[in-house]
């Protein structure tokens, strides 16, 4: 749980999920779910990766990562992702771990949390949420982005996202 003061917000170690770890134990991995506020004002979730650490990472960096799309209906991950340098791969390069047939654990639980805070912000139209889901099965929102949040992977891979928003 996050601790506030005067001085900044704290947040406790996040102990992911086995499975998550499995990946790649050294980085919390990171679950990028970008919401948007649609037209009739209603909040939707547009697109969602996995973001993984790589080598000698203690935190998932845009310059070595792997990133792997996520069906919004499933939560299930796409059995191929990219590195940092669009690279594609079928597995973690260091652990050799599979991404086909992985579910997200707790995904749609993941889904409401953030839609459920971006109705808070109503007035940021899109928000890249970093969560990730820790061993008792908790999902931990990590950080929102207002600004680079991260939409040109899944446009890439899964786009178009982010169409009749009028943008």
């Amino acid at each position: 749980m996050e601790k506030t003061s005067e001085s900044g917000v704290f947040q406790s170690f996040i102990d992911q999920d086995a499975g998550l770890s499995a990946f790649f134990s050294e980085a919390v991995s990171t679950l990028r779910l970008n919401t948007v506020l649609n037209t009739e004002g209603l909040v939707e979730l547009r697109s969602a990766h996995l973001r993984l650490g790589t080598g000698e990472d203690t935190r998932v960096t845009d310059a070595s990562q792997i990133r792997i799309a996520v069906c919004l209906n499933t939560g299930r991950l796409s059995d191929t992702g990219f590195t940092g340098g669009w690279v594609e791969v079928d597995r973690h390069t260091d652990t050799g771990v599979p991404f086909s047939g992985f579910d997200y654990p707790m995904f749609r639980e993941a889904v409401e949390v953030v839609k459920r805070l971006h109705r808070v912000v109503p007035f940021v139209r899109c928000i890249g949420w970093d969560v990730c889901v820790d061993r008792s099965g908790e999902v931990c929102v990590m950080e929102w982005n207002g600004r680079q949040n991260g939409i040109q992977f899944p446009e890439a891979t899964q786009g178009p996202c982010f169409l009749g928003l009028g943008w």
